[in-house]
């Protein structure tokens, strides 16, 4: 099973929405999502890309790494930028014009 280290989920929403995301890519069977934990697990048949996974939660506004590569392990966990809203929500918001782009740090 496949770990992810995931930065910018602070609910459960934004965990909903990752989860979701990682269950749409082909031949994905479960995912399971912590925000607290900054990280997902997911079952998967073979045959399926690491990168599809990244793309999936890339793709909702978050950053995200293979959990047991290499530079985790020399550098920690994927640092945590705390813009107090979530990188789905303040997608959404920039889209309807809800606030600036200036606003989130590093979403743009």
């Amino acid at each position: 099973m496949p770990q992810l280290d995931i930065a910018g989920m602070i609910c459960e929403s934004c965990a909903a929405h990752v989860k979701h995301a990682l269950e749409q890519v082909p031949r994905a069977r479960s995912a399971e999502v912590s925000y607290a934990q900054t990280s997902a697990g997911v079952t998967l048949d073979a045959g399926v890309s690491p990168g599809a996974l990244i793309a999936a939660v890339t793709g909702l506004g978050y950053r995200t790494r293979l959990a047991d590569t290499p530079s985790r392990q020399a550098q920690g966990r994927i640092s945590q930028r705390g813009t107090g809203i979530c990188a789905a929500e303040s997608h959404v918001r920039r889209r309807r014009g809800g606030i600036p782009s200036s606003a989130v740090a590093g979403r743009r």
